[in-house]
């Protein structure tokens, strides 16, 4: 099995389903819940005859108040992964401070998780779609090494597939925008 967590500020989850739906047949997609609001959307890649293929089931899980700070006290689950998440990257050495500095930006703006579970593992047609979801949502990932993320050591990645900031401190981004949905631009200024 491989996995990896793609984390974005949009809340529209519609945009997810969208993007399977364009990638596969209908047939190879089961859909667990309303199509609005759905639990979790299973595909199926490669399955031929005697063939099994692989699978990828996708869920998420989002803030209960969606925004663009991390509230120091909450019980809401995510918020607490986001706060982990913070002081984990705020204690990662970094060849490039200012990108280490927009990532810690970027992640007081989550509001949604999205994992990806591929069993075996993943293939060119889920890293596809994976790729594709993320350039919809403007998101990063957390992941180590499988298929899309060919590393030895667990990083961040954007939405293009470039390096943030690895355990080890490496990069090859550059840049990363931290953009944030106008309803929440209240926040940012005050």
């Amino acid at each position: 099995m491989e996995n990896c967590t793609l984390y974005t500020h949009d809340i529209d989850m519609k945009k997810v389903l969208a993007c399977i739906r364009a990638h596969f047949d209908e047939s190879a997609i089961t859909v667990k819940g309303q199509d609005n609001n759905w639990e979790s959307v299973t595909t199926v890649s490669g399955k031929r005859f005697l063939r099994r293929g692989n699978s990828m089931t996708i869920t998420f899980r989002q803030r209960e108040v969606p925004g663009t700070a991390l509230e120091e006290q909450s019980d809401d689950p995510v918020v607490t992964n986001l706060h982990n998440m913070y002081a984990y990257v705020q204690q990662l050495p970094a060849e490039n401070e200012k990108l280490k500095g927009r990532l810690l930006e970027k992640i007081t703006t989550i509001n949604t998780e999205v994992a990806f579970l591929a069993n075996p593992g993943f293939n060119g047609d889920f890293r596809a779609v994976i790729m594709e979801i993320a350039l919809e949502l403007d998101a990063i990932f957390f992941s180590e090494g499988n298929v899309i993320f060919r590393t030895d050591v667990q990083g961040f990645w954007d939405k293009t597939g470039a390096l943030l900031l690895d355990v080890n401190g490496h990069s090859t981004a550059t840049k990363l925008a931290v953009n944030v949905h106008p309803r929440y631009q209240m926040d940012v200024v005050m």
